[in-house]
């Protein structure tokens, strides 16, 4: 016996079927049409009654944070918002809106009215503030409260006194250094400063926050891997600022895939796994 639909009941379905796909379209539709009725309130109110309106700059800037991203991630070679910022100081004065919720300074004598000193609580900017990429340290602690509680838990480690106390142990890696690099003039040895300077920060960093310096200095050639895998994080830094989602759905990868995606990085996740073990520790 055949099992196929009669006509008039085939044509039914294969019509219901094709509203069905029309009303999911509509819908769509109407979910793209609101949203973009949406984004173009936010431009509106941003150029119009933000309380920022008033302050000079280029309106796509003071419309949308894709001005912003444009330079630090697509201008090539990358990271040049910095300098965009200046460039339109030159054209709009020393006050500049830069973004939707940000207004850029470049007057010397405002300096006292940011930096205030005790008793004028001001929270960080959690756009900007998450670009370190070290969510629940000290560094990335938004409200002001927070990060003033977390701040005093290591305040005693960077007192006048325990600094006089390090004094020692900074001399001695400043001997190193001086040292290594006399030795690599007597050879003729081309040396890289900035792969110096990260073996000695490197070190005296580990020595003193992890009591295990990773005698980066004692290495041949300063162990450049760090400061090639710094480099790289700092690169990082824009991405992070402007696309946090991208770098959420990578953090939640393993470690193999990341290693794959970002060649050496294995270094910092090797590093950070085993402060986490010693920190826990303690």
């Amino acid at each position: 016996m055949s099992t196929s639909r009669p006509p008039l009941i085939a044509s039914v379905v294969c019509l219901a079927r094709k509203l069905q796909s029309w009303s999911e379209w509509t819908f769509d539709a109407e979910r793209t049409g609101s949203l973009s009725l949406y984004m173009l309130y936010i431009c509106i109110s941003r150029l119009l009654i933000h309380p920022l309106h008033n302050f000079p700059g280029p309106r796509l800037a003071a419309a949308t944070f894709l001005y912003e991203a444009y330079f630090d991630i697509l201008k090539t070679p990358g990271s040049q918002y910095n300098y965009q910022i200046d460039r339109l100081h030159d054209i709009y004065g020393p006050f500049v809106r830069v973004s939707p919720e940000e207004i850029h300074v470049r007057d010397s004598e405002w300096f006292d009215v940011l930096y205030t000193g005790p008793g004028h609580v001001r929270d960080k900017w959690e756009r900007s503030n998450r670009a370190n990429g070290s969510g629940g340290s000290v560094a990335s602690s938004v409200p002001h409260d927070l990060h003033r509680k977390r701040r005093s838990a290591i305040n005693p480690y960077f007192s006048e006194r325990a600094v006089a106390e390090l004094e020692s142990k900074l001399r001695s890696k400043v001997d190193l250094m001086c040292y290594r690099l006399r030795e690599c003039a007597e050879h003729d040895m081309t040396i890289d400063v900035g792969a110096a300077l990260t073996a000695f920060t490197m070190d005296v960093i580990s020595e003193y926050c992890y009591d295990r310096s990773y005698n980066c200095l004692e290495q041949p050639d300063f162990a450049p891997q760090w400061k090639r895998l710094m480099s790289q994080l700092f690169e990082g830094v824009p991405l992070r600022k402007n696309l946090p989602l991208v770098f959420r759905l990578m953090e939640s990868l393993p470690s193999a895939i990341i290693n794959r995606l970002i060649p050496g990085i294995n270094l910092f996740l090797d590093a950070k796994e085993d402060m986490d073990k010693q920190s826990k520790a303690v």
